[in-house]
């Protein structure tokens, strides 16, 4: 009788293993306590709290994907953050460079990048705050990337995802960029109009955190007015 219970249960355990391993790593990631949590706040429309727990998963678990997508989908439609959104899209997409939600993905990025460019035109004092909030990200982006780096140094079975050829996006009305060492508004203007020439419009679209043209600082975030 033991051995029969014993051996029903080895059965059990070793079909629930092969069932996990059918899960995609969205659905895997799923199943993290804290994103449990978050999920379960989600759907009780405690979004505030789900933001935070998401936001833990992230902590204790940087090398995961899933929460950037429901982040990303929180400051979409609840917490109304387009800046914050469009960088959970991007980053979720950097982690899940083959997901089969990319072209859905993709099209979400799309539509908050319009909604964020409708903003900046109607609230333009608001420009400012926007890129103080993008910088901050990007500080976050480079932390949770040295997090990463460490587990996955400390995991020898983690494997770096790899890179594929990105389908090119319809151009939006604006675009982010972030400040590289060497930049000017001139080379800048180069990379996105090929006519350094129209720097001045880079510099009217970030008068209000530009105290000259020559004013701009590695690693900061630039709105990118975009010629359709």
């Amino acid at each position: 009788m033991k051995i029969g219970l014993a051996l029903s249960a080895g059965f059990l355990i070793l079909l629930a293993g092969c069932n996990d391993e059918e899960l995609s790593q969205d659905e895997r990631e799923e199943k993290i306590e804290r994103v449990v949590e978050a999920r379960l706040f989600m759907e009780t429309g405690q979004y505030a709290e789900a933001e935070k727990s998401f936001k833990k998963a992230l902590e204790e678990n940087p090398t995961i994907a899933r929460p950037h997508l429901d982040l990303a989908t929180i400051y979409q439609q609840h917490i109304i953050n387009y800046v914050h959104a469009i960088y959970h899209y991007d980053r979720y997409l950097e982690l899940r460079p083959k997901s089969e939600k990319k072209v859905l993905i993709e099209q979400q990025r799309i539509k908050v990048a319009q909604m964020l460019a409708n903003t900046l035109l109607q609230n333009t004092p608001q420009v400012k705050t926007l890129v103080e909030e993008n910088n901050t990200l990007k500080k976050e982006l480079v932390s949770l990337r040295r997090s990463a780096s460490q587990v996955q140094s400390a995991r020898s079975n983690v494997t770096t995802a790899p890179s594929s050829t990105e389908t090119p996006l319809p151009k939006s009305s604006v675009s982010i960029y972030h400040v590289e060492p060497g930049d000017t508004l001139s080379k800048i203007a180069k990379k996105f109009y090929n006519d350094s020439g129209k720097w001045d419009r880079i510099y009217q679209a970030n008068r209000d955190a530009l105290q000259s043209p020559s004013g701009i600082r590695v690693g900061q975030t630039l709105v990118i007015p975009l010629v359709q």
